[in-house]
Parts: C-alpha cells; structure tokens; sequence
C-alpha cells in the first residue's frame, strides 16, 4: 500500500474527530473567558483613569502576535514588534504617551482600519512568572479628568500598573490553558 492511513490503531477516525473538536470547542471558551475577564476588568479601571477606551492585548507565543478581542466576535492581531503595545511588550516596561502621532513607536494602521483617532495612549505589561503575557492598554484620556493637557497622570499610571500586577496570574492561567491546545 503506498499511502499509508492518517487513523491510527490507538484511535479510531471518529474518536480523533471528536478529540479535535472538543480541543476547538474548549479553545473557543477560554478566548470567550478572556474577552468576557477583560471587559469586566477595563470597564471598571477605564471609568477610574477616565479613559475613552480600553482593552487587554494577550500573547500568542506561537504566532509571536499580541491580539484582543474589540467585540465579543471579533479578534485582532499584530506581530509583537509592532506599536506601543509591541514596544511595552518587548520592554516590560509602562509607557504614558502623551501625543500618539508624535511618537514613532506608534502604529496608525488599526487607527486607520477602524476611523478612531488616538490621542494618548497609557500601556503597561502584565506579567505571569516572570514574563510578559499581556498588555493593558487605555487611549484617549477624557478632557473633564485631565489633571495636565496631553494626557494621563502619574495616578493614572499608579492605577493601571496595580491592576495589571493583579491580573498577572488569572490571565496568564488563561493563557497557559490556550497555549496547551
């Protein structure tokens, strides 16, 4: 026989269907549980910072992409070099972007793709042992809680840094449950 059956003794078509589809199926969940944590998180933290918008950047490591979830059904990615949030994610460092367009670090194209015009950005890495999993993200600082023109405070960092420490080790067992897929 020159071809040789991709069925194995152990395991029969159906069961190695059904083995996929459940592994999809609990994959799909878990990237609803991270949409689901991230919206509870932000949408409380974003009312305290006063930001326009907010979301959770969470790593592929097999892809080397950060990606996030702008709607229950949707999912962007990026390559982990690209924007501000690539920039924090290489650094592990916070980065308080007063003007987005006048830093080079800046990517444009999801501002482009999307018609939202960021202003400022606050970002900062969220780390599970040791190593960046995540970055949090806050753009467009409202004008009624500037404390200075151009952007967010020093609190507003305080804020953003504490929540994202906090959220270490729940996003990254999230992520660990995907990455075994």
């Amino acid at each position: 026989m020159r071809y040789q059956s991709a069925v194995t003794d152990d395991k029969t078509a159906k069961e190695m269907r059904d083995a996929y589809g459940n592994a999809a199926a609990r994959q799909e969940s878990n990237r609803e549980g991270l949409y689901s944590l991230g919206r509870e998180v932000l949408d409380e933290i974003k009312s305290v910072v006063g930001a326009a918008r907010s979301v959770i950047m969470f790593v592929d490591k097999k892809t080397e992409e950060l990606f996030f979830f702008p709607t229950a059904g949707k999912c962007l990615r990026f390559p982990v070099t690209s924007g501000i949030a690539g920039w924090v994610f290489s650094a592990g460092m916070l980065a308080n972007i007063p003007d987005a367009y006048a830093d080079s670090r800046f990517n444009k194209a999801l501002d482009v793709e999307s018609g939202f015009k960021t202003k400022n950005i606050l970002c900062a890495p969220i780390y599970y042992n040791g190593n960046v999993v995540a970055v949090l993200q806050f753009v467009n600082r409202k004008k009624k809680k500037m404390e200075e023109e151009g952007g967010f405070s020093k609190e507003d960092e305080r804020a953003v840094t504490v929540t994202a420490d906090r959220l270490g080790s729940l996003v990254g067992d999230m992520l660990g449950v995907i990455d075994e897929k």
